[in-house]
């Protein structure tokens, strides 16, 4: 059986996610990006206090690496000036990596899981993903993460997914099936999962993917999460 233990939203100003990616690493980041640093924010919440457990990582971004290459090409192709070496290390996703597992070491695995065009259909298939992975024993905790760097404001969103057997707290047990309803957006599937409600959700973005059938754990006694500042 896997359980969806936690869901984390953060929020920040491009000060305030600097100096907490920093404190999370208790080094300075050299040469990251907003992308590395709302990774590395993000993990850190969701690890915070837990056990060391085997477990990975899979994230994606919308517009972090659209907007990291746009400025490469502006300086290449507008500017007509060499880019420089932080921009270039911005469009490569998977760099983010490297801080996460020096900083976590239960991060085994970690991969960076290009956009897909709609967002419903790209959190399905990192859930997915994500159970395949927790079924055949390959981690006890999986992290899913959506980061999106901002000029204003940057935000992260979180799912930590495990296997019961691992001994976290369980918010709801989640299964795949054939076919079914579609309750909502992955925008509603994480307020139904922070805030209770109906007993169960059914997450169906796409024809061609199992429906995800979300049952509230007889323990659970959700409470909306704790934004980040």
């Amino acid at each position: 059986m896997i359980v969806v233990c936690e869901v984390h939203h953060q929020h920040f100003d491009s000060a305030t996610l600097a100096a907490t990616a920093r404190t999370r690493c208790a080094v300075p980041l050299r040469r990251a990006g907003a992308m590395t640093e709302l990774v590395v924010s993000g993990v850190h919440a969701c690890l915070d206090g837990g056990p060391d457990l085997p477990t990975a990582l899979i994230w994606g971004s919308r517009i972090g690496i659209r907007q990291a290459t746009a400025r490469v090409v502006t300086d290449l192709c507008i500017a007509g000036e060499a880019a420089m070496p932080f921009d270039f290390l911005a469009t490569q996703p998977a760099l983010a990596a490297v801080p996460v597992q020096q900083t976590f070491p239960c991060v085994a695995n970690a991969i960076y899981q290009p956009w897909q065009a709609d967002i419903d259909l790209h959190w399905a298939r990192m859930l997915q993903l994500a159970m395949v992975w927790l079924r055949h024993g390959r981690h006890a905790r999986v992290l899913c993460g959506q980061v999106e760097p901002g000029e204003r404001e940057s935000r992260g969103d979180w799912l930590v997914l495990a296997r019961q057997d691992a001994g976290l707290p369980a918010r709801a047990r989640v299964d795949d099936t054939a076919g079914g309803r579609h309750d909502g957006s992955v925008a509603t599937l994480m307020d139904w999962l922070a805030a209770g409600g109906t007993a169960e959700f059914s997450f169906a973005p796409a024809a061609d993917l199992p429906a995800l059938r979300f049952e509230r754990a007889p323990s659970s006694t959700p409470s909306p999460p704790q934004p980040s500042p």
